[in-house]
């Protein structure tokens, strides 16, 4: 009994199936896009400032983001402090949003004191994709 034919019919599986496994579609990763540097507006006061005021303990701001927002949001957080003491002022803790507009009520304002605001905002999905705005705001009544 012969060898030959069954090398025959080895070889051709081998050469049946390797022909197959490069020929076959792979999936291939999509890449991730690329996130865009976040860009950020404050309705209500006028940046980098210290010209805004209101009438009493609140100051109302809505903080836009205006370039596209990132698959996962973002975490906005938002800190004051009483100049000239630098004496933190507590505000609402920090916002995990997806949202394009958030409202926020800057709260406790001294009364004829000026209080520099700090918003920063923060990509979720790439936390070094950050952008701080900061301004000053008076409460002018006594």
């Amino acid at each position: 009994m012969s060898i030959q034919p069954y090398l025959k019919t080895i070889f051709a599986c081998l050469f049946i199936g390797l022909s197959c496994s490069f020929c076959s579609k792979k999936d291939k990763a999509k890449p991730k896009p690329v996130e865009k540097d976040l860009a950020v507006t404050i309705d209500g006061v006028i940046v980098d400032s210290d010209m805004n005021a209101t009438q009493g303990t609140t100051h109302n701001i809505t903080i836009n983001i205006t370039s596209e927002m990132p698959p996962g949001g973002v975490t906005i957080e938002v800190t004051a402090m009483e100049t000239p003491q630098n004496t933190m002022i507590p505000q609402d803790g920090p916002i995990t949003t997806s949202e394009k507009s958030t409202s926020f009520t800057l709260k406790d304002l001294t009364s004829l004191k000026l209080v520099q605001v700090t918003v920063k905002v923060t990509s979720v999905s790439k936390p070094g994709n950050t952008v701080t705005l900061q301004f000053g705001t008076w409460n002018k009544v006594q």
